[in-house]
């Protein structure tokens, strides 16, 4: 079929492109390609093997099916089997899943918010407002499996980093069966009702699978430090009961329970609106399905509204519709993408392009190109093409827009990592969804071959990305290649020096931040808390200054100031912190013993 000869051309372009973009990623261009730059860490020998193997799957795509694949067709379909079987097998793959998972878990926390969780979480911490439900879960799973990790001598930090890890990997191991009855549901695009249990079903299911199991973002399961990873198993509920829905029409609570879901654990669930709203039209529109869909529609509002009361008590007085209505603003109103030139400039185009590569390879470069493919087929006209575009197309609109944040993109890839979720599965989908229906159970013959080389394309990618993470050395190796626009890579190198008391390192690093960007607020701190640690107070004064001039609002460059101020002597530029310290709200009794200090030392002892 046509459409099957677009797919396995897109997959032949991609095979190429993957194939070039990570020897160029390995050498000279190591810094500015941070999204295929994996292989650099393992040495030569290493890449020019898996690419030697990558490139021999061409041989897969020379014709529409490879003689050797036909046995393939006749293995049988799970679909068939009873519920328990069923259920019994969703169960074995979520237990083979949760164990790769744990054995290929993350061995830091230097990405994203890591560092921050592993601190917070042992204080307490079980609120964020973007993520209310995943804070609550990170706490309750840090209780229940903190205590499996604790001994004698370890850091808290690490008790917290093993029980959170356990977190990732368990939502993992739930994900596997998700990404099968999800493939399932993809496959179930081309094949006509009467075609269950047909011929190739369950090896492009399971290909399906596997492609949906090894693209980037599976790193979030890895046992990584996060807020995204029970996101991202969310998503792929929403996606999975979306398409079930379209497929059998039964019951749209599901979905909306989906979504509520997702959108609690992060509140950039709302990008999945439109995609429902696409469900919602369809359930309404027709006579068979209208009557469930209001019935389930009255049923999701009371749930909607269970949930926003739930959080108000559980976290004292939040409101989900307020806070839901101020983020999607401030996304909107993104000051940094909406910067003159920013969306355009050859910063953000590499950033983007990196980050679609890391959490793909497949992702977006697959999404596109069936788009086109789709609409030329006429699938615009079926609701599960109307679907997966919504979703697609919402999530490249988010990713497009998103600015740097406050880690910058090679740190904080995992922000935007389950977009590639969605754009793999809607990619999928609209290149099953354009072929044709009407040819008989031989119909998935075609995309198997292509099939193959996309698990092929994605696990060249994903397998040194997911062991470049397992350990500390490895993965702190490459945070030091990261660029950054404001030293906030190289700040971080220099605070993990500097808590493996080696201040030599440390200062090296922060002043390379300083040397990118002057401003670099914790920079300046850092060197200014370093040398008032070692007696240096003249340097120290300067460095806390610089620092309390960019960022006034915060207490502790500004407390670290004062005490540099008092160790020095210099009484009257001391009082003048003290008394803005002292202004605040409950200040603390330090800084009340310092402004009687200060006002001594300088003549006032009224």
């Amino acid at each position: 079929m046509r459409q099957d000869r677009a797919f396995t051309l897109t997959i032949k372009v991609l095979l190429i492109l993957t194939a070039a973009a990570h020897p160029l990623g390995y050498g000279v261009l190591r810094d500015s390609f941070w999204g295929v730059h994996l292989y650099s860490f393992f040495g030569l020998p290493v890449l020019i093997v898996a690419t030697v193997l990558l490139l021999a799957c061409w041989f897969l795509l020379r014709g529409e099916r490879a003689p050797n694949l036909d046995r393939l067709q006749a293995l049988p379909d799970p679909g068939g089997w009873s519920l328990r079987w069923r259920v019994l097998g969703g169960v074995a793959l979520a237990v083979a899943g949760g164990v790769v998972f744990w054995l290929a878990r993350s061995g830091h926390v230097i990405l994203g918010d890591g560092s921050v969780l592993v601190v917070n979480i042992p204080q307490g911490e079980s609120f964020h407002p973007r993520q209310p439900l995943t804070a609550l879960l990170q706490q309750g799973i840090y209780q229940l499996a903190g205590g499996l990790f604790a001994a004698p001598g370890l850091a808290e930090r690490e008790v917290a980093r093993q029980a959170l890890a356990l977190g990732s990997v368990l939502a993992g191991a739930l994900f596997v069966p998700v990404a099968w009855a999800t493939a399932r549901e993809l496959v179930c695009l081309r094949l006509r009702d009467d075609q269950a249990g047909a011929g190739w079903t369950t090896p492009a299911v399971g290909l399906i699978c596997l492609v949906l199991l090894s693209q980037g973002y599976i790193q979030l399961f890895c046992g990584y430090v996060e807020n995204y990873t029970y996101f991202a198993l969310g998503a792929g509920l929403f996606l999975w009961t979306g398409l079930r829905y379209l497929r059998t029409g039964r019951s749209l609570l599901a979905v909306t329970v989906a979504l509520l879901l997702t959108l609690c654990l992060h509140l950039s669930g709302a990008i999945f609106v439109p995609a429902m709203l696409v469900l919602i039209g369809w359930g309404l529109a027709r006579k068979e399905t209208r009557k469930a869909a209001v019935r389930d529609l009255a049923a999701g509002v009371v749930l909607c509204l269970a949930a926003g009361w739930a959080l108000s008590r559980l976290t004292g007085g939040y409101n989900l519709l307020d806070t839901l209505v101020a983020v999607s603003r401030l996304a909107l109103l993104n000051e940094e993408a909406n910067a003159p030139g920013y969306l355009l400039s050859g910063v953000h185009l590499r950033n983007f392009w990196n980050e679609q590569l890391l959490i793909g390879p497949l992702g977006l470069l697959l999404f596109l190109p069936a788009i086109v493919v789709a609409l030329r087929a006429g699938g615009g006209r079926r609701p599960a093409v109307l679907f997966l575009l919504a979703a697609g197309l919402a999530y490249l609109g988010a990713s497009w827009f998103a600015g740097e944040s406050n880690l910058g993109y090679p740190r904080n890839w995992d922000l935007l990592a389950p977009g590639s979720l969605v754009f793999t599965t809607a990619g999928l989908g609209l290149f099953l969804a354009a072929g044709d229906r009407s040819g008989g159970g031989r119909t998935l013959a075609g995309v198997v071959p292509a099939l193959l080389c996309a698990v092929a394309i994605s696990l060249y990618h994903t397998v040194p990305w997911v062991a470049v993470n397992t350990s500390f050395a490895s993965g702190f190796a490459r945070l030091k290649t990261l660029p950054s626009l404001d030293g906030i890579t190289e700040a971080n190198v220099g605070r993990w020096y500097l808590l493996q008391d080696d201040p030599a390192q440390g200062r090296l690093w922060l002043r390379k931040a300083l040397q990118v960007n002057p401003r670099n607020n914790n920079a300046h701190y850092m060197l200014g808390s370093l040398a008032l640690r070692e007696g240096d107070f003249a340097t120290a004064v300067e460095a806390l200054s610089r620092a309390v001039a960019i960022r006034p609002d915060k207490i502790g460059y500004r407390e670290s100031l004062t005490e540099a101020l008092l160790s020095a002597g210099r009484w009257a530029e001391a009082l003048v912190q003290c008394e803005i310290l002292v202004s605040g709200p409950s200040p603390a009794p330090r800084f009340r013993g310092w402004h009687g200090l200060a006002l001594w030392a300088t003549g006032r002892t009224d």
